[in-house]
């Protein structure tokens, strides 16, 4: 439960002016907000999902990555805010994975938040690392961002990017 205070500043009249009003900030536990859901529409090429936030779909993919938004959301392929976007390591990132370690089913993942806005979630399949980002506008947590890697599939058309 978040309290939000209301300054009062007086002019030059005895009528009370209001300070603009508080933005709420999101609760730390978004349980019961999005809920994942069984995808059961048409699959994209290069990766396979189980389930998706409520409300959302496969707004399309590329060689390079799967694109999960709002229904209505048609603001490109390559726009990756405020959706759900997975995708195949960059071919030239050589180093170690970063982040808290989370174990995605039975595979090794990292978890980060790289910066306010957002959460990468990176796992290794076989010879693939897997990158799932979620925008914290999405209100997932971490839990859930897990169990929708879990049920994440690679095809044969995935490819990671370079650069």
């Amino acid at each position: 439960v978040t309290a939000v205070g209301v300054t009062l500043a007086v002019n030059g009249s005895t009528a009370p002016t209001p300070a603009p009003p508080a933005i709420a900030q999101p609760s730390e536990s978004t349980e019961a907000g999005v809920e994942l859901v069984a995808w059961t529409g048409e699959q994209q090429p290069g990766f396979v999902v189980k389930k998706v936030p409520e409300g959302f779909v496969l707004e399309g993919a590329t060689p390079f990555n799967l694109n999960i938004a709002r229904a209505g959301d048609d603001s490109g392929l390559d726009v990756f805010e405020d959706k759900l976007v997975v995708m195949l390591e960059s071919s030239s990132v050589t180093g170690p994975p970063e982040g808290e370690p989370v174990e995605v089913g039975d595979l090794q993942g990292w978890l980060r938040t790289p910066d306010d806005s957002s959460r990468i979630l990176t796992y290794e399949v076989g010879e693939h690392r897997v990158v799932v980002q979620a925008w914290e506008s999405l209100g997932l947590t971490d839990a859930q961002l897990v169990e929708f890697a879990e049920g994440v599939t690679v095809t044969a058309e995935a490819q990671a990017g370079q650069g």
